[in-house]
């Protein structure tokens, strides 16, 4: 095992030593004893030995490490010259008698208790018959291994401060212990009748919590089954998580504001990952799913603003709600094949996202699914898809090209506004919705188009009407004119028809123009209107400050 360097959580100091002329039978037989130590030491224990007594100096046992030692021996003397010759004597630990192999010394890294020794000593059982210097062999055995259960009662774990039972079926059942400065904490199953799982917490509740400002690092050992909700939540100074193969399941809330967070490994044992529970690890780059998921809960990943790369799972059928929103360094995600279902807001300000193919089977689409996406140059929608629903690709300002299927019956609120490269937009004859300012800001669109036999809507000279050309819908803002004249057809002008049309400077609107929107020029300079006297229109100009005359062509 390699030697790791790490603050030391314990100075451990073993010293034996076998005086075993120590004895207490009296003999007029001069004789000594040569103790023989053999030591097998792990390479990040200093050790030091001179044949007469073994030091443990400077034990680095690592924080979710325990040492044992023990020491074998068979309880003979030898005489030099004549190793026939023989003497009995017993080993003792702190005048403890000691049995052969058994373990007299265990000591975990970052124990309370400090410092510990532990003092070997012999005593003879007979009488010497022969002089001369006797010899024995003493072999201790130091093991250091990984602690993935551990067996405190919950008498020790209310005596140490550093434990604190977080079970769920019982409190002692799963443990957390914390090293000396609160910085590193190691979670265990604890007993043999615990079922590892960790209960769960309210906002800012758990023991994690409450060393949020110290806490570093973060382990959970094979066994646990889960984490708890809310466990780490704004722990943020927390940059290292190990989670084991074996947990099941992550609750709501669990990572929550570790924005120190880099990285963590998702096993594919894991079968649940629960709302907003990586919500705001801002440092977190990349993210591997387990292979067996099946659905991406609400804000799982939200506001991951450094999250670069996703891999997703080919079981997953549905992306919950805000679930990447405001990843802003997602530059691209594959989605699996079988997807089901978007919800809303799910990529909302993914700024750094360029292209989005979406799978045949994703046919239910949230509200603002990819909104405000501002790089998304493509997307691909499935062939089947019915509706485009509420602000689908709202202020997706690079989008240069939307193919809408051939299917679609509505295109929502919003759902296309705001995609100011779009040069051209052919609209199917399935569509028979457009919901409000689903077409609005289209700045650099210069025509719309319809087939003739479009049940709903009309295009004449790239300008969008009803059927029945009654109602003027969206005039393309990058039409090249600066004057229009609204047909005699016309009698309603429609909500932000005008919206954003920068080089129209003279509008004819006559008499038989009776609706007018409040909102027909939406956000953009208002042209000068031209407009019979006492027309509808001359009293929607007077009455919202937009210049007129009387004056018609």
């Amino acid at each position: 095992m390699k030697k790791i360097l790490i603050t030391l959580f314990l100075s451990l100091s073993l010293l034996a030593a076998i005086p075993l002329g120590a004895g207490a039978i009296e003999t007029a037989v001069r004789y000594s004893v040569d103790g023989n130590y053999i030591v097998k030491i792990p390479d990040y224990i200093e050790a030091d030995t001179d044949g007469e007594t073994l030091e443990i100096t400077n034990a680095v046992i690592p924080f979710d490490y325990e040492i044992t030692v023990s020491a074998d021996y068979d309880g003979t003397l030898r005489l030099e010259d004549e190793p026939n010759i023989t003497l009995p004597y017993k080993l003792f630990v702190n005048e403890n008698e000691y049995t052969n192999g058994t373990v007299f010394l265990k000591q975990s890294a970052g124990n309370p208790n400090g410092k510990v020794a532990a003092q070997l000593s012999a005593e003879i059982n007979e009488k010497p018959l022969y002089a001369g210097v006797y010899h024995s062999t003493v072999t201790f055995d130091i093991q250091v291994r990984e602690v993935t259960e551990t067996n405190y009662s919950a008498e020790d774990i209310e005596k140490n401060p550093h434990l604190i039972g977080i079970g769920s079926t019982k409190p002692e059942y799963v443990v957390a212990h914390f090293n000396q400065d609160f910085s590193s904490v190691i979670i265990t199953k604890n007993g043999e009748n615990s079922d590892g799982k960790m209960r769960g917490w309210n906002a800012r509740t758990s023991p994690f919590c409450e060393h949020k400002d110290s806490l570093t690092e973060a382990t959970v050992k094979k066994g646990v089954v889960n984490i708890g909700s809310t466990a780490f939540y704004e722990c943020s100074n927390i940059s290292d998580v190990h989670l084991p193969d074996g947990i099941t399941e992550i609750s709501r809330y669990a990572f929550n504001g570790c924005s120190s967070l880099q990285s963590i490994y998702l096993s594919n044992d894991i079968k649940k990952i629960n709302s907003y529970a990586f919500a705001g690890c801002s440092a977190l780059t990349q993210i591997t799913l387990p292979k067996d998921l099946d659905k991406i809960e609400d804000g799982v990943f939200s506001n991951c603003s450094g999250l670069t790369s996703v891999t997703i799972g080919d079981k997953v059928t549905k992306i919950g709600s805000s679930s990447f929103s405001s990843c802003g360094s997602l530059n691209a995600i594959e989605l699996p094949p079988n997807l089901q279902s978007i919800g809303f807001w799910a990529f909302r300000y993914c700024n750094s996202l360029e292209t989005v193919e979406l799978p045949e089977s994703a046919l239910s689409l949230g509200s603002h699914a990819f909104s405000d996406c501002r790089k998304l140059r493509q997307i691909r929608l499935p062939e089947k898809l019915t509706e485009i629903p509420d602000a689908l690709v709202y202020k997706c300002s690079a989008l240069e090209h939307i193919d809408i299927p051939n299917g679609v019956t509505k295109i929502g609120s919003w759902g296309l506004s705001g995609c100011r490269k779009l040069s051209s937009l052919h609209i199917p004859n399935s569509v028979i919705t457009l919901g409000r300012l689903s077409l609005n800001n289209l700045t650099s669109l210069t025509a719309f188009t319809v087939e003739e036999n479009h049940p709903v809507l009309f295009a004449e000279d790239g300008i969008l009407y009803s059927k029945d050309k009654t109602k003027l819908l969206y005039f393309p803002c990058a039409k090249n004119i600066s004057r229009y004249t609204v047909p005699e057809s016309v009698t309603e002008l429609g909500e932000s028809c005008f919206g954003l049309c920068s080089t129209l400077t003279d509008i004819y609107v006559g008499n038989q123009v009776t609706v007018i929107d409040s909102g027909i020029f939406g956000n953009m300079k208002r042209p000068f209107v031209h407009t019979p006297a006492g027309s509808a229109m001359e009293q929607f100009c007077a009455a919202n400050n937009i210049p007129y005359d009387n004056v018609m062509q």
